[in-house]
């Protein structure tokens, strides 16, 4: 799409050239300045090519924006391509710059139509790069093509009688119709490239945005669905014991009043750890008891305070020490034990809890099992959120996650962390 900033590009892309144009036939004039002071054909020819720069400079200045912007560049191009070469041609005709015997006088060789015909090559260059840069390759073809006739023109002309010379004006032409298809071909290859690489890299660019929003919002929603987990863990876990230590008391209440009143103290000092711990998630979203204690001494607290305060017999085992894991690691093992321990306090009414963490070559294995009531693990457990946190932290830590359990059998869960997750050291 031809757009303004585009057409201000091409503009100053045009303007750039030409006045490398005016340059060139300055610096050239000053090189030649000691035969154009015996030539006065020379100096007409850097002075009517030198205006003939400024002249198509100024028409880039014409106001093509409000006219037609698209109409610039073609003209210009043609005025490169055609306004030097036509220069020759009319002052071949207007001065008689050469006899047919031959130059006789100094400087007289450089006033020929070949000697100006071969300066006007880094000119047609210039013209033949910007239609390179503005157009497809046909265009290019259509631009030598144009200058091959009117180089004809010029050095086979009606003046120049002499077979040798026009035999010589045809196989320049040739000659530098070959050069400029060249040049031609080449730059248009290397254009072709730099566009097409240049279009691959928005498209990269486009996808990388593409990708940095999805990753974004799949960061957000891994986030959520974290912070879920950790208030489950806390704040649900804390619940749920109220509500079975609410109704132990409301059982005990018109029955064994003192022991509904431990069962009250018990009630109030479950709910100040669990509004602490609460808060400790929300702050950090982290289980710091593992920054204060490390894993193996967390969850021997934790399996110990759960069997205590369920009357369980506790059967423990916990490799000593234990391999320093990645803190990601680290907190899925304690998060899976807590909730696979609350889940025996809560809902297995059983008599044993067994917890078992060890380390081998193949990695870290945590075991929670019961011999409680089980369940069938092939049934849907709708709103059971425990079951699902502990498979999504499994999952995110690289470790696998399994749940056995039979009715009036019992449970065992076992997560499994592979070696490549661990890093090789002791604590």
């Amino acid at each position: 799409m031809f757009t303004p900033q585009i057409f201000l590009d091409t503009q100053k892309t045009v303007r750039n050239a030409l006045i490398l144009w005016v340059g060139y036939f300055f610096v050239l004039g000053l090189v030649d300045l000691p035969y154009i002071l015996n030539n006065i054909g020379l100096l007409f020819y850097y002075m009517a090519q030198a205006l003939n720069g400024l002249l198509i400079l100024g028409v880039t200045l014409l106001p093509w924006r409000r006219w037609s912007p698209r109409a610039m560049l073609p003209i210009v191009i043609a005025l490169m391509a055609s306004l030097p070469t036509l220069t020759v041609h009319v002052m071949i005709r207007m001065f008689v710059l050469i006899g047919p015997d031959g130059p006789a006088g100094p400087g007289e060789s450089l006033v020929s139509p070949t000697a100006m015909t071969l300066r006007l090559m880094p000119i047609l260059l210039l013209g033949l790069l910007v239609t390179v840069w503005s157009y497809k390759w046909r265009h290019v073809v259509l631009y030598c093509l144009g200058t091959a006739v009117l180089n004809v023109m010029v050095i086979v002309g009606p003046e120049l009688s002499l077979p040798a010379s026009a035999d010589t004006g045809i196989l320049l032409t040739v000659v530098q119709t070959i050069i400029l298809l060249i040049v031609g071909y080449a730059t248009s290859d290397l254009v072709s490239r730099v566009r097409a690489q240049q279009n691959a890299l928005e498209a990269a660019n486009t996808q990388l945005r593409d990708q940095a929003s999805t990753q974004v919002e799949l960061t957000i929603s891994r986030e959520r669905n974290r912070m879920a987990r950790e208030l489950h863990d806390t704040l649900a876990h804390t619940l749920s014991g109220l509500t079975v230590q609410l109704q132990a008391i409301k059982a005990y209440w018109d029955i064994e009043p003192a022991t509904a009143q431990e069962e009250l103290d018990d009630a109030l000092a479950a709910t100040r750890a669990g509004l602490t711990e609460t808060r400790k998630a929300l702050k950090a979203l982290r289980a710091t008891p593992l920054d204060d204690l490390g894993l193996a001494i967390a969850i021997r607290q934790q399996a110990e305070a759960a069997a205590d305060r369920a009357n369980l017999n506790l059967q423990l085992s916990i490799t000593d020490p234990l391999p320093l894991l990645p803190p990601d690691v680290t907190h899925c093992l304690y998060r899976v034990a807590q909730e696979a321990i609350t889940n025996v306090v809560y809902h297995a009414n059983a008599r044993t809890l067994s917890v078992t963490v060890k380390s081998n070559g193949d990695g870290t294995q945590l075991t929670v099992a019961d011999d409680g009531m089980g369940f069938d693990p092939n049934q849907a457990h709708p709103n059971h959120w425990g079951l699902e946190g502990m498979a999504e932290r499994a999952q995110l830590a690289g470790g696998h996650l399994s749940i056995e359990s039979q009715v009036d059998c019992g449970t065992t869960v076992n997560l499994h962390i592979p070696e490549p997750s661990l890093v090789e050291k002791s604590i």
